[in-house]
Order: C-alpha cells, then sequence, then structure tokens
C-alpha cells in the first residue's frame, strides 16, 4: 500500500508530508472521491471516523472531535442500532466545543444531528442525554436567531421534562427569544410564573402593555435630548 502511495506522490497526485500523505490539489481529491460508489461512501466515512476514535489517545479526541463526528455523521446510514446513542453523545460533546468558540451555526448542526439519533423512547432510556441534546440546541438557536427552533426545542424540553428544575435552563432560553421578538407581555408572564414557583414572592401584577409603550416613548425621548457625553457620565446601575 505505501509503494502505491509513493508511486502517486511520483506521479504528482499525492505529497508526502513526514508520515502524512495529503491530496496535491482539491480537484484530485474530489475526482479520486467521486470514484467511490455513491452507496459505499457512508460506510468508508464511518470507517474513517472509527478508526480516527480507535487510534487516537483519550487526550486528544477533543483535538480532532470536529473531524471524527463529520466523518461519523456522514456515515450514519450505516450507523447500527446500538452505536447511535454514542454518535448522539459525541454530535453533544461537538455542540458544546462549537458552542464554547461562539461558532453557534456549526454547534446547532451537531446538535441537531445528535437529536436526530434519539427516538421517542429515547427520553425514559437516556434522559439526561436527550435534555442536554434539546436545551443547548435551544441555546444555540436563539444566538441563531432562530426562534421557531428555539420554541419548538424548549416546548420538547417542557413537556419531557420530568422536574421543575431540569427546565430551568429552557425557561431562561425561551424568555431571551420572546424578548428578542418584542414579545415583552408573555416573556414577563413567563418570568414571573418561574421565578413564583421558585418561591419568590410578588405583590404586584403585570402592568398593562399601554403602559409598557407609554414608559419606552418617554425614555426614547429622554435619550434623544441628552448628549453622548451626558450618556457616558450616567451612573451605573
Amino acid at each position: 500500500q505505501l509503494l502505491m502511495l509513493d508511486f502517486a506522490v511520483e506521479e504528482g497526485l499525492l505529497k508526502k508530508d513526514d508520515r502524512s500523505y495529503i491530496f496535491a490539489h482539491d480537484q484530485i481529491q474530489h475526482a479520486a472521491y467521486s470514484l467511490i460508489p455513491e452507496n459505499e461512501q457512508g460506510r468508508l466515512h464511518k470507517h474513517i471516523g472509527n478508526l480516527i476514535l480507535k487510534h487516537i489517545p483519550d487526550n486528544r479526541v477533543n483535538d480532532v472531535l470536529f473531524i471524527v463526528v463529520d466523518q461519523l455523521n456522514r456515515g450514519v446510514s450505516f450507523i447500527e442500532e446500538d452505536e447511535r446513542m454514542e454518535l448522539a453523545m459525541l454530535n453533544l460533546k461537538a455542540g458544546e466545543k462549537a458552542m464554547s468558540l461562539a461558532t453557534f451555526l456549526i454547534s446547532a448542526s451537531y446538535l441537531k444531528a445528535g437529536i436526530s439519533m434519539l427516538c421517542e423512547n429515547q427520553w425514559e432510556k437516556h434522559y439526561d442525554l436527550c435534555l442536554q441534546l434539546y436545551s443547548l440546541y435551544a441555546e444555540a438557536e436563539y444566538c441563531n436567531g432562530r426562534f421557531q427552533d428555539v420554541g419548538l426545542a424548549t416546548g420538547f424540553v417542557l413537556n419531557k421534562a420530568k422536574s421543575f428544575e431540569d427546565k430551568h435552563r429552557v425557561f431562561a432560553t425561551l424568555i431571551k427569544s420572546l424578548a428578542a421578538q418584542n414579545k415583552t407581555q408573555e416573556a414577563m408572564h413567563i418570568g414571573f410564573t418561574v421565578v413564583t414557583k421558585l418561591g419568590v414572592e410578588r405583590n404586584f401584577s403585570l402592568p398593562d402593555k399601554s403602559v409598557i409603550m407609554k414608559d419606552i416613548m418617554e425614555i426614547k425621548m429622554a435619550l434623544a435630548k441628552t448628549t453622548e457625553a451626558e450618556l457616558l457620565n450616567f451612573p451605573e446601575m
């Protein structure tokens, strides 16, 4: 096999970098990939992902996490039933890593892929994994501004969560999502409901929408008359 690779190097198809071989050009890589039958491509991706996992030390898995998960996701049609939860967990880890890097679109794609691994009864079998996937997916889509997806994901958690404590995270995401859509009344209603369940007493009711709009207009008028210098000199809240 190595002789064949060295021959490819001599022909200018590959380049040798220390002990690694890379394609000399993207078009050569695309041409080589097109030679693989379409119904076998997924199997190959799964094999590559599993090979990396098998040979990489545990303390270096995070370094190649995106590569591994991308390969396994592309081979998902060949994933066995008993491998689905492991792949869902890997997608969760990749989603968490992408979130920490503020790459929210990528994070959402990993988390959505992880969710697609789940079956209806997985909430009973793998409750914590399901809870984490849906909760973090809602946060990622909030950051992406996809509020409809936020509503769907948070609704799923609110329906499936076993305790009020397990709903805290999605309540926070849902409130922020509603506020970002200028649905202030709904956001405040949910917020007051949550703090009441947390045991915080409140001796006031939600203000009427007209009162809120009046206050907003007064604030806008006050800010319009305020110079930048005056604004910067306001005391911290």
